[in-house]
């Protein structure tokens, strides 16, 4: 998910213009090392040649996502493995202002993301509506699990093109094997502008860079559906939908340009509601006004302290779809322990879960939402003693309905 590749490049390239003098490259597939040489290289260029006003951010929440993701992906992905195919890099913050909604994967050897993005992803509102400003999230030591749900698509989607050696497959498609040799046998800080048009030639492969994305938004869902913590298709949804707003209104923000080829934005959209569908065995379907069909019954999802209808519905319905596809246990899951400190919308009780043993083993579950009532208070809903009083209590009745259709018993 590169949205503006090339403008780090372009801050070094402008500044250099000596012709190079070209030896001869053999043009044989890459080496491990060479990649990781490349890799290097463009975290060097990343880091030293992007000018602008820092802004405070720590990574905290970047690395609990990344840590979780990896975590229950262990047998595939390890950040110590020198296999580079299983290599992953650290998720962090950009040490630039770049006033664009930049992440920047370097082919997943290290991943970058703007402060722009880190704030966009963290707007409570969804619907555009609200113009983009400071996030109340801004030291990221507090967060909602929906609005991060959206980041952890997005590191999942950059790890993806790592994982799927997407570089590599690129560049040996076009045959430029000889010419990235050639960069990684130079001193970065001699690149020239001629150098650069290399790398321009591979960020501007239009079928090979459709491609890639499609695949690491796939595999981004693959890596996210391990865990139950945060929503990969609800996250991915989240995002494309309020991209697609920013989009509608700014086109300087358009992800589909000639420039970084990516697929537009609404088919993207289009592709993870087909999956979250195929997902649920064609049960659960999301819509864009913030509701979901199970089995032709609409939900409507009420606004959850940090989180809008909008996004709630969609971190519901992809849960609820994982859900069904898995299958398991019920359980009501206490937020209020600390076991689960970081694991919640920050003003919800309980979670509404999903066990694949029992409610003994809570080790790993899908919590299919959150919800903002007390175990005390659920219990009497639970035990029909008293009926609910308002929009959060229906809905929490509701989905307890929804969830006993889809667990084994």
């Amino acid at each position: 998910m590169v949205f503006k590749k090339l403008a780090v490049v372009a801050a070094l390239s402008a500044a250099l213009n000596v012709s190079p003098v070209f030896a001869e490259y053999s043009n044989a597939p890459l080496t491990d090392a060479e990649v990781t040489k490349y890799e290097e290289a463009m975290v060097y260029i990343n880091e030293t040649y992007t000018m602008g006003k820092e802004r405070p951010y720590n990574n905290r929440n970047l690395n609990l996502i990344q840590n979780t993701i990896v975590g229950y992906n262990s047998d595939r992905l390890n950040y110590k493995d020198s296999v580079h195919e299983r290599y992953v890099g650290v998720a962090k913050i950009a040490p630039y202002y770049t006033g664009m909604y930049t992440v920047n994967s370097m082919n997943g050897y290290s991943i970058y993301f703007s402060p722009d993005i880190i704030d966009f992803c963290n707007q409570l509102d969804s619907t555009g509506l609200v113009p983009l400003g400071e996030s109340y999230m801004r030291d990221m030591t507090r967060y909602s699990v929906y609005n991060s749900s959206q980041l952890a698509f997005l590191v999942a989607h950059e790890m993806g093109h790592g994982y799927n050696n997407d570089f590599r497959e690129v560049v040996e498609e076009m045959g430029l094997n000889a010419d990235i040799r050639r960069l990684t046998e130079k001193d970065v800080n001699t690149w020239t502008k001629d150098d650069t048009e290399v790398l321009k030639k591979i960020f501007s492969n239009r079928e090979a860079s459709i491609k890639s994305e499609y695949r690491a938004d796939m595999t981004a869902l693959d890596f996210v559906s391990r865990q139950g913590v945060y929503s990969g298709a609800g996250g991915a949804m989240m995002f494309f939908h309020r991209y697609g707003n920013y989009e509608a209104k700014n086109q300087d923000l358009v992800i589909d340009n000639g420039a970084n080829a990516h697929p537009k934005t609404s088919v993207r959209m289009e592709r993870v509601k087909q999956y979250v569908i195929s997902r649920s065995n064609g049960r659960v379907h999301p819509n864009d006004d913030g509701t979901f069909t199970f089995d032709g019954q609409l939900v409507s999802p009420p606004r959850l302290y940090d989180a809008e209808s909008i996004d709630r519905a969609y971190y519901a319905a992809a849960q609820l779809a994982e859900a069904v596809h898995y299958g398991g246990y019920i359980d009501i899951v206490n937020l209020n322990n600390e076991t689960y400190g970081n694991q919640y919308a920050s003003d919800a009780k309980l979670a509404i879960a999903v066990c694949d043993d029992d409610a003994k083993n809570r080790q790993n579950f899908i919590a299919v939402d959150r919800v903002g009532i007390d175990a005390k208070r659920a219990e009497t809903l639970l035990r029909k003693k008293d009926s609910p009083k308002n929009d959060e209590e229906k809905y929490f009745m509701q989905m307890i309905k929804i969830v006993n259709k889809v667990t084994t018993k």
